[in-house]
């Protein structure tokens, strides 16, 4: 199909929309003859058309139907961004913009705001967490959701199973504290959960890294946003709940698909013809560490563990997608049972202003 044949104002969808977004994009990049080779691949395997697909689809028309002439006229008006968002440049400028917050210690006594992705991807990643609703219980004992966007557009699956805890010293007695933790999962999925993503991901993006790219977190640094600075010290019911929404974000898989998926029945994945391994986890757990009573040496839960978003993640967190924007901490303090639309207003205001910015319209806009 070339776009000669397609009128201006036809909805493209799936392998329509890949193909006339890569005739349209690839005169911009041929000119750099360090970039001809990416362009003799197809659309699937060109890594500069992918970044350029994903940038004018979820963030210069933030996921809305697109035609031609869209198409057209997103490239006329973005021409120098696209070329620096496929050859990677971009990013480079992202990162620059951020390189002096170097760590959680210096960045939040003195901002009120943190950073997080606001693309529409991670958007829905982030929503899976706080609709324990969605999911329904199949025929294996797990729990499984639909992932779907503001169209209606099935996007993904996600799946809520436990996961193992890696290999490591007192791995037995460890691994049977942490299913403890997790066995109510489903039950820990609400605002506060998405409380957490935000912060692990924010700090991941800031904190200095072990070799495996695991940071350390600690309960402690998520209850010291949720209220004012005082003497008294946390309790631990507190840091119990902030550990079984840790446990809740590791045991969430998810897949996604470019593709629209026709879902004919939830229980069943093999009738969808969907590949199990192509499910992958959201977050990775490292080494924990388990607190005693220091009267009975008796385990009561885990206190610190080591933590990193999973390679489905990851990407939405270095930049190159050019969607890093910020996220005001005061959606920390309220609470994430009676004051649930708060949160959710302020994740979807910075959600939209992104899309604004980006689109340099800085007019009001409705809710």
């Amino acid at each position: 199909m070339t776009s000669t044949r397609i009128p201006d104002t036809y909805i493209l969808t799936g392998s329509s929309l890949s193909n006339v977004l890569y005739e349209q994009c690839k005169p911009l990049f041929v000119e750099q003859m360090q970039s001809h080779g990416e362009w003799t691949k197809s659309p699937e395997k060109n890594n500069i058309f992918q970044r350029v697909y994903s940038f004018i689809t979820e963030e210069i028309y933030s996921d809305k139907p697109l035609t031609l002439r869209m198409i057209r006229e997103a490239i006329h008006n973005y021409k120098d961004t696209l070329i620096a968002v496929g050859n990677g440049s971009y990013h480079d400028m992202i990162r620059e913009s951020y390189k002096t917050e170097d760590s959680i210690q210096e960045l939040m006594p003195n901002k009120n705001y943190i950073l997080t992705n606001t693309g529409v991807d991670y958007y829905m990643f982030r929503d899976i967490v706080t609709n324990k609703n969605d999911f329904i219980e199949t025929n294996d004992g797990t729990y499984r959701s639909s992932i779907t966007d503001k169209q209606g557009i099935v996007r993904g699956l996600a799946e809520l199973k436990p996961s193992e805890l890696v290999k490591q010293e007192g791995y037995l007695e460890k691994q049977d504290v942490w299913y403890n933790l997790i066995e109510s999962a489903i039950n820990s999925l609400d605002e506060l959960t998405a409380d957490l993503f935000d912060l692990i991901t924010y700090m991941w993006i800031v904190t200095p890294k072990t070799e495996n790219g695991y940071i350390r977190f600690h309960s402690d640094q998520a209850l010291a946003l949720k209220k004012k600075p005082t003497n008294e010290p946390f309790k631990n019911r507190d840091r119990f709940a902030i550990m079984q929404r840790i446990g809740a974000l590791t045991s969430l898989w998810v897949m996604m698909s470019k593709e629209s998926i026709q879902i004919l029945d939830e229980s069943d994945l093999r009738k969808e013809k969907l590949d199990i391994e192509s499910f992958h986890k959201m977050f990775d757990v490292g080494e924990v560490s388990i607190a005693r009573d220091s009267n009975t040496q008796k385990v009561v839960g885990i206190y610190e563990l080591e933590i990193k978003p999973s390679k489905i993640l990851q990407p939405f967190l270095d930049g190159r997608k050019g969607t890093l924007g910020i996220l005001d901490k005061k959606v920390f303090q309220y609470n994430h049972y009676s004051q649930r639309e708060h949160k959710r207003l302020i994740r979807y205001l910075s959600y939209q202003w992104k899309i604004q910015s980006i689109n340099r319209n800085y007019q009001p806009f409705k809710v």
